[in-house]
């Protein structure tokens, strides 16, 4: 299964138009789709409740997001996607929703708030892995969350002050395709899914070179399992060898 940041991201964008005004006060709300046992720390961490300010938002949006900073990103993916009550998915797919609601349930009160719509934010940072390092997207950070199963293909792109950010992470038979575009004045940095330089390859140029040998892209660091590439202004096609 492919996923162009449209479909069920194009859905929710297209619905967040929720703005909290005034002050209000939010009781705790059940996080989605936790299956199996949730750890302790990240249930208390998505589960509290928001404070009393003008434009607050309850924890418990971030739910994917922390669960991917805490390593749980296969867990994330299945929380984003599922379709019974509580999810997202719930809410377009099965109850038609053309706006978040305010809490999980087909009753909830008001259908438009901006409380729930962190997913969106979890597409773009962390599925797609786009992140601004420094202001104006001067230095950009290219670090997707690959689930393990369930999804082949993801391609999002930002038109930033300096212009077109973009990538798209591919499995193929031969292994795994990942591109970037990096606009004029910018840099980037690329974490490649690979721990041996010899399996990535650079394509972007027309011609087939080990990675860190491509014009402008420089091997910086290994972590987590991840190759560190840093790269000028321009596009690149980085291929990672199938084990």
């Amino acid at each position: 299964m492919g996923w162009s940041l449209g479909s069920f991201a194009k859905r929710l964008r297209r619905v967040i138009r929720g703005r909290v005004s005034g002050t209000q006060l939010h009781r705790p709300r059940v996080v989605p789709g936790f299956p199996g046992t949730t750890p302790p720390l990240l249930y208390s961490a998505n589960c509290s409740c928001s404070s009393a300010s003008s434009g607050a938002e309850s924890s418990s949006t971030t739910s994917a997001t922390a669960l991917t900073a805490t390593g749980h990103h296969d867990v994330a993916y299945t929380v984003a996607t599922q379709t019974t009550e509580p999810s997202w998915g719930y809410w377009t797919d099965l109850l038609k929703f053309t706006a978040l609601g305010e809490e999980w349930p087909a009753n909830t009160r008001s259908r438009n708030h901006h409380f729930f719509g962190a997913i969106v934010q979890w597409f773009y940072e962390d599925l797609a892995g786009i992140r601004p390092l420094e202001p104006g997207f001067r230095k950009i950070e290219f670090k997707p969350e690959i689930p393990t199963a369930g999804l082949d293909s993801v391609s999002a792109s930002y038109q930033s002050v300096r212009g077109l950010v973009a990538i798209r992470w591919r499995r193929a038979a031969t292994g795994m395709e990942l591109d970037v575009a990096v606009p004029p004045n910018a840099t980037g940095r690329v974490y490649v899914p690979a721990s041996n330089p010899l399996t990535v390859t650079e394509t972007g140029s027309g011609k087939v070179v080990v990675a860190d040998q491509a014009d402008s892209v420089k091997l910086i660091g290994v972590e987590g399992g991840r190759l560190i590439y840093e790269v000028g202004s321009g596009w690149y096609q980085f291929r990672i060898a199938k084990k």
